[in-house]
C-alpha cells in the first residue's frame, strides 16, 4: 500500500487551517457580543 505524504500533509494543513479559522471566528463573535453587552 503506497501512501502519498504530500497529499496527507496538505489535508492536515487544511484541517489545521480550518480549525484556526473557526477559532478566530468564535473569538470575534465573543468579542462583539461583549462589546454589545458593554455598550
Amino acid at each position: 500500500m503506497i501512501t502519498c505524504p504530500l497529499s496527507v500533509s496538505i489535508s492536515v494543513f487544511i484541517f489545521v487551517f480550518l480549525n484556526l479559522f473557526l477559532d478566530l471566528l468564535q473569538i470575534r463573535l465573543i468579542l462583539s457580543s461583549i462589546f454589545l453587552i458593554l455598550a
